[in-house]
């Protein structure tokens, strides 16, 4: 389980570094649905693979990124192994 994150662990961090998820991916998937190669730096070493899969998922359909559940995302978490 991870720990709630606080003010205090915060301002006593050495070093905070911001790593992006799958979602903006998804995003610009979603914008240029005829993509060839995405590139993206900073991000989560699994956030393309988990994009790329959500966007195969949801193309045709009205359900979000969100409803595809924890299942489902864990297991596109995986495919990059």
């Amino acid at each position: 389980m991870v720990p709630l994150l606080t003010t205090e662990l915060v301002e006593t961090s050495p070093t905070i570094v911001a790593q992006m998820g799958p979602e903006p991916l998804l995003q610009a998937m979603t914008a240029a649905p005829d993509f060839d190669i995405l590139v993206a730096g900073r991000a989560y070493d699994p956030a393309p693979y988990i994009a790329f899969c959500a966007f195969h998922a949801l193309k045709d359909s009205t359900c979000t990124f969100e409803s595809l559940g924890t299942d489902i995302l864990g297991g596109f978490t995986h495919m990059e192994r």
